[in-house]
Formats: C-alpha cells, structure tokens, sequence
C-alpha cells in the first residue's frame, strides 16, 4: 500500500511530461475518462471511504473524520491538478442531509 501522497506525486510527475501507455495499454486520457479512483484505493483503505465519481464529480462517503477526509482529498487532488469546486463542496451527513451529485 502507497500512500496516497506518494502515489499523487508519481501521477503528476507522469502525467507532466506526458507518461506511456502502462504494461495494460491504460494511458492518461484512458484513467482520467473513467476517473483516478483507482488511484484512491489507498486513501480507501485509510479512512475506510467511499469514492463515488462519474465523470468529472465525486462523492466521498465515510462514516467518521470528514473534516480531514475533505482535507486530505484536496490535497490529493492538488496533486494531480485538479482542484475542487468550492461552491459545490461541502460535508454533510448524507443520511439525513439532501446533496446533489451531478451537476
């Protein structure tokens, strides 16, 4: 298991000067259409979190330490260029708090 700093840094710096398709033909365009969520496995795995993404959105659902679930995934996403939408990002307790996913 990486951590998810290593592994956010590894990505930018391929993904910088443009990468290779891996040994499993999978080039950048290829992982950035479907989403970098296998890329969070490790941050999964920490916070025992949920990503949810479909195309450029996502949803983390987790049960305890919001706060620095949220920190921890601007910082991945620093990492990988990418940066979240303030005005749609926010922690709510999806359970009895409405939010909307797409859009």
């Amino acid at each position: 298991m990486w951590p998810e700093d290593i592994l956010a840094h590894a990505y930018a710096c391929c993904r910088a000067n443009g990468g290779a398709p891996g040994v499993d033909g999978e080039t950048f365009d290829d992982i950035e259409a479907s989403g970098v969520s296998h890329f969070s496995r490790p941050f999964e795995r920490r916070f025992r979190a949920t990503l949810v993404t479909y195309a450029d959105d996502v949803v983390v659902l987790c049960r305890h330490g919001a706060t620095e679930v949220l920190e921890t995934t601007r910082r991945w996403m620093a990492g990988i260029g990418l940066t979240p939408n303030e005005t749609k990002t926010r922690v709510c307790d999806a359970r009895c708090e409405p939010f909307t996913f797409l859009g």
